[in-house]
């Protein structure tokens, strides 16, 4: 069996009290705040599609990059991101079948523009065509 595991959401970087920048990521309207191990872990899946195997290495050099203890288990940052929805899986006999399982239930939010940015972006498109 075949797993593939990518990250999903809009990542953000709030103020918290101390002057430091607390991660943040937006799914689906919701906020969801990042410990420093979760964050490692979502931004090792971001633009990513990888199977286990592949993200135990990323987490593992990224902790190893901010002089962290490489020793720690990913499967409960995993679970955590995967129950809120932050990360997706997908699981098949063959790549394809996970592939398709992974990216099959996903969908693309457009981001919400002004009337006069799409006017805009309309008209340049149109001026665009008919140059070529």
């Amino acid at each position: 069996m075949l797993t593939l595991y990518t990250a999903v959401g809009i990542l953000r970087f709030q103020d918290s009290i101390k002057e430091h920048k607390t991660p943040t990521v937006i799914n689906n309207r919701q906020e969801y705040g990042l410990t420093e191990e979760e964050f490692f872990l979502w931004s090792s899946l971001a633009f990513q599609i990888r199977q286990i195997h592949e993200l135990q290495s990323a987490f593992s050099e990224r902790l190893k990059k901010h002089h962290r203890s490489e020793n720690i288990p990913i499967e409960p940052y995993l679970n955590r991101l995967l129950l809120r929805g932050l990360v997706v899986k997908g699981d098949g006999l063959t790549g394809v079948d996970a592939l398709y399982r992974l990216l099959g239930e996903l969908y693309i939010s457009p981001l919400q523009d002004s009337f006069s940015v799409r006017l805009f972006t309309c008209i340049y498109l149109c001026m665009k065509k008919k140059r070529k």
